[in-house]
Formats: C-alpha cells, structure tokens, sequence
C-alpha cells in the first residue's frame, strides 16, 4: 500500500515537471498515435471537439478496440483526444488514468467547469482542460476546481487520418455526455 501511494505521489511530481511543456503546443501539432497519417488536400471541415469517438468492431487496432475518445481537438493540422473509459486510479489526492498511447508523459487535465485559468479551454458541456501547472498551482491554494482528473498521455491523429478513419467505419461519432471524461 506505502509504495503503490509512493508510485502515485511520485506521478503526481512527475505530472507537474511535465506540465512546463506547453499544452497548447500539443493541441496546435498533434502527433498520429497509430498508421501512417493519411494526408488529403481536400480534408472537409473539422468536426468539433467534445465529441467522443466510439470505436466499431472494425477497429483493426487492439490498443482501441471497446474505447470511448473524448475529443479536444480537430482541425487540418490533426486531433487530439483522450480515452475515457480507462480504470481510474482514485487511492492518492490526484485522480490518474491512462489518456492514451501517444506520450504517455504528456499531462493532459480535465475538470469540472467551475474554475478556470487563463488558459482553460472548454472541452464539452461542464468539462474543461488547463494545463496542469495551473490547475495543481490553484487546487494547491484551495482555489481549483472541484473535480478533475489527470491523463497520461493522449491518443493522436495526423492530417486526415481521423476522417480516413471515420470513412472507413472505424469510428461511431456520438455527442459527448455532460462531465464526459471526469
């Protein structure tokens, strides 16, 4: 029990070291998690984020098949998302799940909409995301949100490979619920 609270605490420090990186870098240049990014010039519009991706049973990648992608990000450049039905590891004063295979040691938060920062984003009805050394600097000061929790690591697509993927039946795109992904 000491050492599995040791391993959490140790995420948690090891959380906020990485958070120095800048979050919306992330979001603005995504990296693919899984095929070679499918380029296309003709690339319709984005669909938005707060949208959750449902993989379909021909999901040919086992590292997604039976999950649920909340996604925070789409447009030409690529997407960002994160798995959202990963156990959650709830024995330490941060709630952890894996995001997803991409980086695992990228930080992503989300949390309730009742606090936000600067540069808080709105992911979908009643969740946002901040990076994460805001969001540990104010729950630190008693001025954070209610709720939230932190991903390891994301899930990723580059130029037109999500769409590829969608035209190919691999994904069931559903409205994402309210506090989706807490």
């Amino acid at each position: 029990m000491f050492a599995r609270l040791v391993l959490v605490r140790s995420l948690t420090i090891l959380a906020l070291a990485i958070a120095t990186v800048s979050w919306f870098a992330l979001l603005t240049h995504p990296r693919p998690c899984h095929r070679a990014a499918a380029a296309q010039a003709d690339t319709p519009p984005p669909r938005s984020a707060g949208v959750v991706l449902v993989a379909t049973e021909a999901m040919p990648d086992p590292t997604f098949v039976g999950t649920r992608i909340l996604l925070l990000h789409h447009d030409a450049q690529g997407a960002v998302g994160v798995i959202t039905n990963h156990p959650v590891d709830e024995s330490a004063d941060h709630r952890l799940t894996a995001g997803g295979p991409v980086e695992p040691d990228t930080v992503i938060v989300l949390h309730s909409d009742d606090w936000r920062a600067a540069e808080t984003q709105t992911v979908c009805d009643g969740v946002r995301s901040t990076p994460a050394r805001a969001v540990m600097a104010a729950s630190h000061r008693g001025e954070g949100p209610a709720r939230s929790l932190i991903y390891l690591g994301y899930a990723g697509w580059g130029p037109g490979q999500l769409q590829a993927e969608l035209d190919e039946g691999v994904w069931r795109v559903e409205s994402a619920l309210p506090g989706e992904g807490l």
